[in-house]
């Protein structure tokens, strides 16, 4: 009982600093950039790149906007092993579900999104919240009992891991909330990112994998901006769980039902061409062939 009231009075306290901070950015009267996108797909890169050129403009960066969105996040955090407090992006995102509601008509919002490899992107958002789902890891594992760890780890992810989340967000997020629906015309894989115009938005959706060569096209097109250079942040391989997260993906053995599965979804086949997709299964294929990574 008394942890239970700790928790909801550190929410409350947690909602208060948010709101203040929040009302503070000034939203009225300028048209804002929110980068809007599943986790771990390159938002925190994109976020602290613009921040870095100061542009005046408030930034938001969130993944969640509609009702139904936040509320399954809200059930995914209480469920894990590992509760976690709600943070910054549930408060940022009850914000801006406001503002929306708010803001007439002729008030445009400059969306940015991108997208990844469907597997990579789950894996990487698996072991970055591996304190929830497996909070008595070690970060830094050794010896012989490494085999069986990431085998357990291997098993929470396949078993417990929503897998569907990459697969369904532009249909249950973006459409949702924005009303542009990026399936309903071909993705310029080519170029590595497209520009869509919705009623009171504008969006541009650019793949992670392609960011470095085409980013600074991209946001000149859709922003005007011309000096646009990405910082790093939030990498994995970079973090203090990098070792291990390094040893996971090498050591990850996955089904082939589910990578056939993944592969064949629809988001994978929007944004990536066959020659992309027949790669990246041959990376995951031959991990679990025990070749090299």
């Amino acid at each position: 009982m008394a942890k239970r009231y700790i928790l909801h009075l550190r929410f409350l306290l947690l909602k208060a600093f948010y709101e203040l901070r929040l009302r503070f950015s000034n939203l009225q009267g300028r048209e804002p950039i929110v980068v809007f996108q599943m986790g771990k797909v390159g938002s925190s890169t994109i976020v602290e790149s613009l921040k870095a050129l100061d542009l005046g403009f408030p930034i938001y960066h969130v993944h969640r906007l509609t009702p139904d969105g936040l509320e399954f996040a809200e059930k995914m955090r209480l469920a894990r092993r590992g509760s976690r407090p709600a943070g910054k992006h549930y408060f940022t995102s009850r914000y801006l579900r406001k503002q929306l509601a708010k803001q007439s008509n002729s008030m445009r919002w400059n969306v940015v999104t991108s997208v990844r490899e469907p597997i990579a992107r789950n894996v990487s958002a698996f072991f970055h919240a591996l304190d929830a789902w497996y909070p008595e890891f070690d970060h830094q594992p050794r010896g012989n009992d490494k085999s069986t760890l990431f085998a357990e780890l291997t098993t929470i992810f396949l078993e417990e891991f929503p897998h569907k989340l990459p697969l369904t967000w532009f249909d249950s997020e973006m459409k949702s909330t924005f009303g542009i629906d990026v399936f309903s015309s071909e993705f310029p894989k080519q170029e590595g990112y497209g520009i869509y115009e919705g009623e009171r938005v504008n969006l541009l959706v650019i793949r992670l994998e392609d960011i470095a060569k085409c980013g600074q096209q991209a946001f000149s097109k859709f922003l005007g901006i011309e000096q646009f250079a990405l910082v790093s942040t939030n990498v994995g391989s970079e973090k203090a769980y990098g070792t291990a997260y390094n040893e996971f993906l090498r050591s990850i053995v996955l089904p082939d039902s589910y990578i056939d599965r993944m592969y064949a979804s629809k988001y994978a086949r929007h944004f990536y061409n066959e020659e992309e997709i027949r790669t990246f299964k041959a990376k995951w294929l031959k991990k679990a062939a025990g070749g090299p990574c």
